[in-house]
């Protein structure tokens, strides 16, 4: 998110809607953190067409590798995968993925109930229609999914039925924080807690975010990453499973 924002006011500052006050505006904003405004701002003054191919740039590069995170995410046989990135990393590392893809992605949720389901649910930046309308990345787009019932029963049916554990998000993430307050406003007091694969946090901020109802699994580098899923993997005793593709 933080490189993302940043090359977006970078982008905005050559267009002649960028004057000085709208300049000083993303930079408060910026400090602020209020990183979904700032992509609402940029939207706005920034023709569609120009704002989907700024994103398409971005975030489709045409060197993804071989990621062992990933694909080691992929062959522990979670429930399900949901990604709120819009890239294609995932895909990268297997033929088999067939991605519920949000807004199409939605209109059936048959395919959820299904092992092995692997979800995009704001979008993909390669397959979803009219990035500029449908891509959830501003604020406006984020309010507008958050309002969707279908959105809402599928979040809240995925999070009581099974056990949640995030990874790669931070604390100050807008995807994190809205996913949070979406489940605190569906469920409750009865909300399950989150697990939550973050970088170490302070026992205090941890404290905090216990009586959200999340759960931080800390750890002090990404190179510990690999060891945690591995152990996972072997505690589900499943090997060999790989995530397959949906199917009717």
């Amino acid at each position: 998110w933080n490189e993302l924002i940043i090359k977006m006011i970078d982008d905005l500052k050559d267009t002649e809607k960028c004057v000085g006050t709208t300049l000083q505006k993303l930079h408060d904003l910026y400090d602020n953190k209020d990183y979904l405004e700032i992509a609402q701002v940029v939207k706005e003054r920034t023709r569609p067409d120009q704002y989907s191919a700024f994103l398409k740039e971005l975030l489709d590069p045409n060197d993804l590798t071989n990621s062992d995170i990933h694909k080691l995410i992929l062959s522990i046989g979670f429930r399900g995968v949901i990604t709120t990135n819009f890239d294609c990393i995932f895909e990268t590392q297997s033929n088999l993925l067939q991605p519920l893809i949000y807004p199409q992605g939605f209109e059936d949720i048959i395919p959820f109930r299904k092992a092995g389901f692997f979800a995009k649910i704001h979008g993909c930046i390669r397959n979803t229609p009219n990035l500029s309308e449908n891509l959830i990345l501003s604020k406006e787009s984020y309010s507008s999914l958050r309002a969707n019932p279908k959105y809402q029963t599928l979040l809240k049916s995925l999070i009581v039925l099974h056990p949640l554990l995030t990874v790669g998000f931070s604390l100050t993430d807008p995807d994190f924080i809205g996913l949070i307050d979406d489940l605190k406003e569906n469920l409750g007091e009865s909300m399950p807690t989150i697990y939550s694969l973050m970088l170490t946090q302070s026992n205090e901020v941890r404290d905090g975010w216990r009586k959200k109802g999340v759960e931080i699994i800390p750890y002090d580098n990404h190179a510990e990453l690999l060891p945690f899923f591995n152990e996972i993997k072997i505690l589900a005793g499943l090997t060999n499973k790989k995530i397959t593709p949906n199917k009717e």
